[in-house]
């Protein structure tokens, strides 16, 4: 995927902090993205924002309270990690057996999707890494 555009709009006492991309020739693709404010990684999890895209998209990709910008002028950004729409599956059916799942008396998951032959389970991953980053800068009064 590709980066086209990255803003900050001030929404209620919080920033929304949206993302315009687009896939290589229109083809779908999938990306994982990570926030990052002042150099500090605000998401904790890298399955936490994933995103499949056929073509493009434009949304609101993450929120950001007034109190999690420390300073009068910001550093926000973006760092998207490409990665093969198997991976994607990977973390749905991961989410699907864990978390989606939770009920007291339930079975025992069964194995994921993977790609590691030979019966190994897990998941292994190269990626292309693309960061932007846009300054916010806090009006008086706010």
């Amino acid at each position: 995927m590709v980066i086209d555009t990255m803003y900050a709009n001030y929404e209620s006492q919080s920033y929304g902090i949206y993302l315009k991309v687009h896939s290589k020739k229109g083809e779908g693709a999938s990306c994982i993205m990570n926030l990052f404010v002042n150099d500090s990684l605000i998401t904790q999890k890298l399955k936490d924002k994933k995103v499949y895209a056929m073509g493009g998209f434009y949304e609101r990709l993450f929120g950001l309270s007034e109190n999690m910008l420390t300073q009068d002028t910001s550093w926000v950004g973006i760092q998207m990690n490409s990665i093969p729409y198997e991976m994607f599956q990977y973390i749905e059916d991961v989410k699907n057996e864990t978390i989606y799942n939770v009920e007291p008396f339930r079975t025992l998951p069964a194995n994921v999707r993977t790609n590691i032959s030979e019966g190994g389970i897990g998941y292994f991953l190269a990626s292309d890494v693309t960061m932007t980053k846009v300054k916010i800068v806090k009006l008086l009064g706010e």
